[in-house]
């Protein structure tokens, strides 16, 4: 009794020393214990006794003395008749550490998966912690490889168990969900990634936990580092400010934790610009690491690595070559533990050079990370082009394939050899390829839009490459118009395909009832979550509620997500819908063009597609009628953007800047549209064509039927203006792609129209007279909330007489059927949800509000009920409008602004215009900036006029704003704010 006393004081005395860090005291003292136990053959304290033994070797980072200990036990469990699984699953788990921490992954997963195969012999189930560790271990491990597909699937089967076994507040299922968040950003996959990081952070403040700091501080910086990737740079540094606080006060200064706090910080300095500040956390972090790590540790290099990004932005190229360079040697001498790291100072290696023009100097390094990312691409030609079937480390990838199709590209610029330029085609459409995997695979619409804005780049140069090589080949097709067509609105055109493949995949109806329903219930949380987020100053009260209403959304995201995959495993042809995202070629543009061209309700002689792509440097335009096609290249202004919003600003202000307005409308003609239609190919040959304008970027906030298309004098009055109005009948849409589509579901459409109309006018005039005499505030958030619980708010006695005229005219024909007015307080929100489903014609006429803080909550305020202080009282913002389900062959919003919203890179304008044409209607008139109540009755008057003539609702338009002019209207800013989406 007294040697077994003995053995075990020795036993906790060592992990009495583990528990203080003094784990080389803990080594010792179970030295002694484990030769006692082997003595004594107590072969169940001998085993355990190594594995501690094991560990305090992992805490001292002794791998090797780690594995000799772990390779004794397997000897023991080889040679003796003792044999207990839980036994071996510990020593399998350990061997699977240590060579994790060695970074040799494949051996790790082999050890983590012979643990996993004994866990469920011994268990029997999938459902307990120590099956769930194992997965979460593997999905770690193939975190590490570049796998993210396989870390997602072990992660998720990680989180499943943990939530049936130890609940969602527990410790090991909050860092399950980080875990989940930190593959998720590798993927680029950021707003995702968010919600996970979110829910975890909410686990551990919810905690009053001394050593939940340290998780809280990890999530902040893993959040900022996704805001900073998203653009949100200020929002970031908050994040990592707070982090900073909690590691200080926990380690001080000089620690590791610290440091990769600084180094993040310094890339979000260094993505606004502020270059020297970003040097300084650089240095503060190379600093600590120094201090602490060996000067050949892959962090110190990625510190180099971060110096040599910094010095390239500042043309310092020989400097940042000595960094990089530097980094590259260090990752080369550990590549199992330092990959990432080597192929980022690979890339960053090939950026300079190619920022030096240096281009066959830059593709070698290029190419060596696409050998390190894609299995079995061992080739060293560098014309060769990759496979992307199988791929890892997407980031790495995404950034290889672009340097090097930018550098061929360049390469045919200094040779002229058309294999250069060829080799360039190839690579940019294996990068636009995989962009578009790349975006599909992301679960969240934001994170495509962040993927979208980042590659726009990659798009200009993708057209200029196949500009080149068609103008070599001539009779060799490209994929020209696809890259037009890839740059925009492709968000949008996903949801269509996707309501789409709910209604035709045969799906039962319980299920697209279940779905409706979270969608529903996600757009409520949304609209109440970036409320709460937008106050500067948030009560205890409130922040518990916003950590409440996050939970609810990730729970319910969760469930929806779960569906969707439901959906696309049962349901094949959804899965197909969904996904079948080609886009539209020029042929059957040209079939669409000649179809409306022969069309009998139209007295053009034809119709042409006019597309734009705004690059950085360049304008490219593609115009397409019925038999022949056109690309011109223009080059772009250096102030292009303020050129069109001192356009939009003199349409808005015609009064005062009318002599402003005429050099600038005809300037823009000149660089928009005199091109096409001067050209020698003559692709717009009449005066009376009909155009349908896809517009890029910035260009979705002008109305090109207010460009002048001639000269005119300053002193010239606005009813004597060439207004290309008077030559062409235009009509918008986000792309041909999307435009094609919804000419398809028109055609399919089985809902019969009965002629029927339904106008919403709110008026305002039975709020309080104070409020009659105001007028709507745009700009801050407290006016903004003000205007919505129906305070400031502007009478728009206008209204309700442009909706009885067009009652009255309606009225006057027999076919129309059922003509319904709602106005004043009746024209609330709810009556809107309730009674606008059936009716062929829905007209709006009311206030347009733009939250220029959080543009999702921008919308249409209807009727607000002035005793009810619900700051969604009587808004139909944004995202409720995807919920409608409408069957309108026409929807008009005679409301301010509700064509303008957030410009996003690569989708275009998201306001309020596009829910609708989502919720189904057929054509959107909307409008793009504010128009006089009175200007607008008069004109939506005559339109519906024209619409009873029997023109089409483009002509309609375009003749109701030539009767303005003829009326002594001419000013642009009382008709040229409508436009049609058709």
């Amino acid at each position: 009794m007294k040697k077994n006393k003995a053995i075990y004081s020795l036993v906790t005395s060592a992990e009495e020393c583990a528990q203080t860090a003094q784990y080389q005291q803990a080594i010792d003292l179970l030295m002694r214990a484990v030769l006692l136990f082997q003595n004594d053959e107590q072969w169940e304290q001998y085993v355990d006794c190594c594995h501690k033994i094991a560990r305090n070797h992992l805490h001292l980072s002794q791998y090797t003395l780690a594995l000799e200990c772990l390779e004794k036990c397997l000897s023991f469990f080889n040679n003796k008749l003792f044999f207990k699984n839980s036994f071996l699953i510990t020593t399998y788990n350990l061997l699977a550490d240590t060579y994790e921490c060695l970074r040799q992954i494949d051996e790790a997963i082999a050890y983590y998966q012979k643990a996993l195969q004994l866990s469920l012999q011994l268990f029997e189930t999938e459902k307990k912690a120590e099956i769930a560790e194992i997965y979460g271990n593997l999905g770690h491990c193939y975190h590490q490889k570049g796998d993210y597909e396989q870390t997602l699937t072990y992660q998720q089967k990680a989180l499943s168990i943990y939530l049936q076994t130890l609940g969602s507040q527990h410790d090991n299922t909050a860092i399950c969900y980080n875990n989940l968040g930190n593959c998720y950003s590798s993927k680029g996959d950021y707003s995702t990634a968010s919600l996970f990081y979110k829910k975890a952070l909410n686990t551990w403040l919810s905690s009053s936990k001394k050593e939940h700091q340290q998780y809280i501080a990890n999530v902040y910086n893993n959040l900022a580092y996704c805001l900073h990737y998203s653009g949100k740079y200020q929002q970031a540094m908050d994040y990592y400010q707070e982090a900073v606080q909690i590691y200080r006060q926990q380690f001080g200064e000089n620690h590791l934790a610290i440091a990769k706090l600084y180094n993040n910080i310094g890339k979000s300095l260094q993505l606004k610009g502020e270059l020297q500040q970003s040097l300084t956390y650089y240095q503060k972090t190379l600093a600590i690491r120094l201090q602490l790590l060996s000067a050949e540790h892959p962090s110190v290099a990625q510190i180099y690595d971060n110096f040599g990004s910094c010095y390239t932005v500042l043309k310092q190229y020989d400097k940042a070559l000595d960094y990089l360079e530097k980094a590259l040697t260090i990752n080369r001498q550990r590549i199992n533990d330092a990959i990432i790291n080597t192929l980022n100072s690979l890339n960053k290696i090939g950026h300079v050079y190619r920022e030096k023009q240096q281009y066959q100097q830059a593709i070698p390094y290029f190419h060596e990370v696409l050998q390190k990312c894609i299995p079995n691409f061992n080739t060293k030609n560098i014309y060769n082009y990759p496979n992307l079937t199988k791929h890892k480390y997407v980031e790495q990838l995404l950034y290889a394939l672009n340097g090097k199709a930018s550098c061929l590209y360049y390469c045919y610029q200094q040779s002229l050899q058309e294999a250069d330029i060829i080799a360039a085609y190839q690579h940019y459409e294996c990068l636009i390829q995989f962009v578009d995997e790349l975006r599909q695979s992301y679960k969240a619409s934001d994170s495509q839009l962040i993927l979208a804005q980042n590659i726009v780049v990659i798009y200009e140069k993708a057209i200029l490459t196949a500009l080149i090589l068609q103008e070599l080949q001539p009779k060799k097709s490209t994929g020209i118009f696809s890259f037009f067509e890839k740059s925009k609105s492709l968000v949008l055109l996903s949801n269509f395909k996707q309501k789409e493949a709910r209604t035709v995949a045969n799906i039962p109806s319980f299920l697209l009832e279940k779905e409706q329903h979270l969608r529903q219930k996600l757009t409520f949380l949304d609209k109440n979550i970036q409320k709460l987020e937008l106050k500067t100053k948030i009560t205890n009260e409130q922040q518990q509620r916003l950590y409440d209403l996050q939970s609810q959304h990730f729970d319910t995201l969760q469930s929806y997500q779960q569906l969707i995959t439901q959906f696309e495993k049962d349901y094949p042809a959804y899965y197909q819908l969904k996904y079948n995202q080609k886009t539209a070629s020029i042929k059957a543009v040209q079939d669409f063009c000649q179809q409306l061209s022969k069309d009998k309700n139209t007295i053009h002689s034809e119709t042409c597609l006019i597309e734009y792509f705004v690059g950085i440097e360049n304008i490219y335009t593609i115009a397409i009628n019925s038999t022949d096609y056109q690309i011109v290249k223009t080059k772009k202004p250096n102030d292009f953007d303020e050129l069109i919003e001192d356009f939009t600003y003199c349409l808005e202000n015609a009064l005062t800047e009318r002599k402003s307005y005429i050099e600038l409308a005809y300037e823009l003609y000149q660089l928009l549209l005199e091109p096409i239609l001067q050209s020698s190919k003559k692709i717009i040959s009449s005066q009376h064509s009909a155009l349908i304008i896809i517009p890029h970027g910035i260009l979705s906030s002008i109305p090109f039927e207010a460009l002048l298309y001639q000269k005119a004098k300053r002193t010239s009055q606005y009813t004597e203006l060439p207004y290309l109005l008077h030559r062409y009948n235009i009509s918008y849409h986000y792309s041909a792609t999307l435009l094609l589509h919804c000419q398809k579901i028109k055609n399919s459409k089985k809902h019969t129209f009965t002629n029927n109309f339904i106008g919403f006018a709110p008026v305002y005039q039975h709020l309080s007279q104070e409020n009659a005499t105001s007028t709507v505030p745009y700009t801050t958030q407290n006016s903004h909330a003000e205007v919505v619980r129906g305070k400031n708010c502007l009478v728009l006695k206008h209204s309700e007489e442009e909706i009885k005229k067009i009652a009255h005219l309606l009225k006057e024909q027999p076919y129309f059927t059922d003509i319904k007015m709602v106005l004043h307080a009746e024209a609330s929100e709810e009556n809107f949800r309730q009674l606008s489903a059936e009716y062929q014609y829905i007209h709006i006429a009311a206030h347009g509000i733009v939250n220029e803080q959080q543009a999702e909550l921008s919308g249409i305020l209807f009727s607000p009920n002035i005793q009810n202080t619900d700051n969604e009282n009587g808004m139909l913002y944004i995202a409720d409008t995807y919920n409608l389900q409408l069957n309108a062959d026409l929807v008009v919003l005679s409301c301010c602004e509700t064509g303008i919203g957030r410009l996003a890179k690569g989708e275009g304008m998201m306001a309020i215009n596009r829910g609708f044409l989502y919720a189904g209607a057929n054509h959107v008139v909307y409008t793009l900036f504010k128009i006089p109540d009175q200007a607008s009755a008069e004109l939506m008057v005559a339109f519906y006029t024209n619409i009873l003539k029997k023109e089409n609702y483009s002509m309609a338009l375009t003749l109701a704003k030539r009767q303005m002019l003829s009326n002594g209207n001419a000013m642009p800013s009382k008709w040229a704010g409508f436009v049609l989406i058709s």
